[in-house]
């Protein structure tokens, strides 16, 4: 296992990579790398390696391309900054057991589609992250999105997978009006991701499909348009604080569970039931015009809490 140290062995990224063997390490010393290709990635267990500070990457061919392209298993990219690549894809992962820690992204997206990878202690500015595959590992990214969504589940199922202490924020200083949401799990056969401990403020902070899809210790401050937004069954909330905004949970779909959340601060109503047999008990609302409006059937509400709203419960209700 060898070091390749840019610029001073290779002149680029590229032709350090090119000359990695397996388990190779290539070091990048601080300054700016404007590659003219994308680096392909295509043998196991290389890291590469920003060395101290300012260490950008990018910034030399346009038209929404890839930089770095992940092809191979057990390979770890960490401090390393792509910054302006053209609104493109700093990091498009397809191999399996792939780590990117303590990296920037600006102006430009990550895409995960192989499995048991870790995104870990890294920071996006207008930089979306795709992600698809099974057991990945979202932890402690801080996540500023001025645009659209922060982190994508859409195409392909994501299973398996934790998403916790995040920081995400989904808005401008100035304006509101845009669809912009934190955690967006849009593919119906999506199951078993955990999302713990986020800190996420956006248009719609959590719009969630799939099945056995858990919320722990989520805080949700002042989403313009929801908190949580349920499409789908057999999910749980619990222990979720979500504040201010105008709607704190909405359920679409019946089987949910939720218990112990704190709601409050509500515009309109701090959780609306427009489906059947849920689940709700436990939860403490406060501070919102309506408490519950249940407009579906046959939901359980039970030993929830009320304080200072308008109007505690509205429709049917248990």
């Amino acid at each position: 296992m060898s070091e390749r140290i840019v610029p001073i062995d290779f002149p680029t990224v590229n032709d350090a990579v090119a000359a990695c063997e397996q388990g190779d390490t290539v070091t990048l010393l601080p300054g700016t790398y404007n590659e003219d290709r994308t680096v392909v990635i295509n043998k196991p267990l290389i890291t590469i390696q920003g060395k101290g500070e300012d260490v950008i990457v990018g910034k030399s061919f346009t038209g929404g391309r890839v930089l770095f392209d992940v092809l191979s298993d057990h390979v770890t990219l960490r401090n390393l900054m792509v910054k302006d690549w053209d609104k493109g894809t700093a990091f498009k992962v397809s191999g399996h057991h792939v780590t990117i820690n303590g990296c920037q992204c600006m102006r430009n997206k990550i895409v995960i589609t192989g499995s048991n990878c870790k995104l870990i202690g890294n920071a996006l500015s207008e930089a979306e992250i795709f992600l698809s595959g099974n057991g990945h590992v979202i932890r402690g990214n801080q996540l500023k999105q001025g645009k659209d969504i922060a982190i994508v589940n859409n195409y392909r199922p994501l299973t398996n997978t934790m998403i916790e202490d995040n920081f995400i924020k989904c808005m401008d200083d100035y304006s509101w009006q845009n669809w912009r949401y934190g955690i967006w799990i849009g593919h119906p056969m999506s199951k078993h991701i955990m999302m713990r401990c986020n800190n996420i403020t956006a248009f719609t902070g959590i719009y969630m499909m799939g099945t056995y899809l858990n919320l722990e210790k989520n805080v949700l401050a002042n989403c313009n348009l929801v908190g949580i937004q349920i499409g789908s069954e057999h999910n749980t909330l619990r222990e979720n604080a979500i504040t201010g905004g105008l709607n704190g949970i909405v359920i679409m779909k019946g089987q949910n569970t939720l218990e112990k959340n704190i709601i409050g601060h509500c515009e309109d109503a701090g959780l609306t039931l427009v489906a059947d047999g849920n689940v709700i008990e436990h939860n403490l609302i406060n501070s919102c015009t309506v408490g519950i409006r249940d407009v579906g059937q046959d939901n359980i509400i039970k030993s929830n809490h009320y304080f200072d709203n308008g109007k505690e419960l509205m429709g049917t209700y248990e």
